[in-house]
């Protein structure tokens, strides 16, 4: 593919060209929403598997909790890139 002649678009194609595919070390806040999804919604189902609590209120309390979560990674505070 050959490089674009005028600036900006050389200049996006020079970013785009040395963007790491490798992951940063660290989590990145949407790894962490994403984890607190899972984990939230894996121990309402525990919760109410387990103990006398029943299913349906533990899957729906750990669904609102996890609702909280994406409503605050995708809505209070999008992604920017």
């Amino acid at each position: 593919m050959a490089m674009p002649q005028d600036t900006h678009s050389r200049r996006n194609y020079i970013s785009l060209a040395t963007m790491s595919l490798i992951p940063p070390a660290a989590p990145t806040r949407f790894d962490l929403i994403l984890f607190v999804v899972g984990a939230t919604l894996l121990t309402g189902g525990v919760a109410g598997a387990l103990s006398t609590i029943p299913l349906y209120l533990a899957s729906g309390v750990s669904s609102l909790v996890a609702s909280v979560a994406l409503f605050d990674g995708m809505v209070r505070n999008p992604p920017t890139e």
